[in-house]
């Protein structure tokens, strides 16, 4: 009899797309110095980008309490600041590899990408402790669930009571550039 594997180890070795062999190649390449990487074009953005969330989530505005990230991908940066104010977050992604590394991050899983970098820096701007941050955002995020935005109802077959909030960081910018060729 075959053993079954969890869902936090199914697709953690296929290939993230055809540059990456693996989600951790991935988060290695563009996040292991996200605070301090200086990239031509757009010189050191991770900290500028983490700004523009905690500016947009620090402010009086209402969210409600529920967020879908859509296209989180394996990432966490984006929804930091978020999980101040939304205490039900939900991750989407189409590669099922990227939901299981938020998955195993969630759980304390070991060898998972350590977003604690970006989490201090929040922190700071916050004036709170990054643990219990951290901690917040592990119970914020309730669930990860397979998306496909180029499909009519793009969670089917999951289905979800309305969300207050939905964020992308990312992704349909690289969705939509493909559409139509």
């Amino acid at each position: 009899m075959e053993a079954r594997m969890s869902f936090e180890d199914q697709g953690k070795d296929q290939p993230f797309d055809e540059h990456f062999k693996s989600v951790q190649e991935y988060l290695d390449y563009f996040y292991s110095d996200v605070m301090t990487k200086y990239d031509e074009d757009e010189g050191v953005s991770m900290p500028w980008i983490l700004d523009q969330f905690h500016r947009t989530f620090a402010g009086e505005r209402d969210f409600g309490n529920r967020l879908l990230d859509v296209g989180s991908g394996p990432t966490l940066y984006q929804l930091i600041s978020a999980s101040r104010v939304c205490s039900e977050i939900v991750c989407s992604d189409i590669h099922q590899g990227a939901l299981a590394e938020i998955k195993r991050w969630n759980n304390g899983g070991e060898n998972v990408f350590d977003w604690s970098t970006a989490v201090k820096y929040v922190s700071g701007l916050e004036g709170t402790g990054w643990e219990s941050r951290q901690e917040q955002l592990r119970t914020a995020i309730k669930d990860t669930v397979l998306c496909d935005v180029h499909k009519y109802n793009p969670l089917h077959p999951a289905a979800f009571q309305q969300f207050d909030t939905i964020i992308t960081a990312y992704c349909l910018e690289g969705a939509c550039c493909n559409k139509g060729r």
